[in-house]
Parts: C-alpha cells; sequence; structure tokens
C-alpha cells in the first residue's frame, strides 16, 4: 500500500471512529458533519470526499457491524461437543452483544430506515449483503451439525437456518423499537426461541437429546 493509500485509509478510519463516539454520545440526529470532521481532526471537504453525507456513512457503520460479529461467529466452533440447542444460542448471541452501537437502539432503527428507503443505493445493498452474511453462517452451522449427526438427515437446513437467524432478527427489531429493553433481555428471548426451533429439528438417538 502506498503512503497516499495509507493515509487515505487512515482518514477514513477516523471518520467512522468520530462518528462512532459522537452517535453513542449523542444521538444521530443532533450531530453535524462538520462535528464529526472536527474530531476525526479532517475538513469538512474531506469527509465529503469520503462520505455522501451522515446517511451514507450511518449505512457502514452498520455494515461494519455486522462484519465485526460475523468475524466473531465464525471464530466459534459448533462441532465442539455440547448439546445442540447450547450451540445454537451461543452462536446467536455472539450477533447480538452488549457493545458498540447495540447499546443504542435508536441508531439501529436509524440504520435500518435508511436502507429501507431506497434498496438501490450501494450503501443500503452493502448493509444487506452483510446481513445475509450473518444468515449463512448459521445456515452453514446447520449443514455441519448435520454432517454429524447431531440433525436430522431430513432437515432442510437452508431453510432451518434462515428461520432460526430470522426469528433472532425479528425479535432485534423489536428491541430496536423499544428503548425500555435491555440487550441482557433480548438475547434471553433469543435463546429461549432458538431451543424451540432447534427441539424440531434434532436428530433422535442416544446422546442427541
Amino acid at each position: 500500500m502506498s503512503l497516499r493509500e495509507r493515509h487515505k485509509d487512515s482518514r477514513r478510519s477516523r471518520i467512522l471512529e468520530a462518528a462512532t463516539e459522537l452517535f453513542l454520545l449523542r444521538g444521530f440526529d443532533s450531530v453535524k458533519a462538520e462535528e464529526i470532521a472536527d474530531r476525526a481532526e479532517v475538513s469538512v471537504g474531506t469527509f465529503y470526499n469520503y462520505f455522501g453525507g451522515k446517511n451514507e456513512l450511518m449505512l457502514r457503520l452498520s455494515t461494519l457491524e455486522n462484519e465485526r460479529v460475523a468475524m466473531l461467529a465464525r471464530e466459534y466452533d459448533v462441532t465442539a461437543d455440547r448439546p445442540v440447542a447450547e450451540t445454537f444460542s451461543a452462536l446467536m448471541a455472539k450477533f447480538f452483544q452488549a457493545e458498540s452501537m447495540m447499546l443504542r437502539q435508536d441508531l439501529w432503527r436509524k440504520g435500518f430506515a435508511l436502507a429501507f428507503a431506497d434498496v438501490k443505493l450501494p450503501e443500503a445493498r452493502a448493509f444487506l449483503s452483510s446481513d445475509i452474511a450473518l444468515r449463512q453462517i448459521v445456515i452453514d452451522a446447520a449443514r455441519a451439525l448435520q454432517t454429524g449427526g447431531r440433525l436430522r438427515a431430513d432437515l432442510d437446513c437452508e431453510a432451518f437456518g434462515a428461520a432460526l437467524y430470522n426469528t433472532a432478527n425479528a425479535l432485534f427489531l423489536e428491541f430496536t423499537w423499544d428503548d425500555a429493553q435491555t440487550i441482557d433481555g433480548l438475547n434471553a428471548r433469543i435463546a429461549s426461541h432458538t431451543q424451540a426451533l432447534v427441539s424440531l429439528a434434532m436428530a433422535r438417538g442416544p446422546g442427541q437429546l
């Protein structure tokens, strides 16, 4: 990477970090692009060279959050010897941890609203792609457990994995709507729904319950 490219990458990172700090501190609407640029120690013109505005920046941050949790989830060994329901519950918990933007429901509401407002935007499509990648992790986990004889041989793993992830995602959407909900309460609800769905997909036999 050339010196110019390193500087460019550094400026982009500083803008993203500054926006995250300000959004978490004060919310999306009260923060101005000029304040983000000032905190990142770049000019306003430089800010707009990297991002079309706050909306594009918010979508990028949401995508990065999905990519970060995807990396954590991929590191989780789903083939380890533990109850299947526990395996899936722990995997789903990787997606919804009490850190970063998860602590502010209003930021996720804004991110979802921007993504749904114009699904043809490159930033919106990138956010959708990152969400699909998270779902694929659950599908792949189901296939790995089925190969190991832990899930029914006739189970449609793609449909099952998608159902697990989509259910958790729906619960997360409900979480973003209600500021009174806690991240611990969200994860407890996800674990309960996950266990109920997994019980229907379990291979039956000695040591499989």
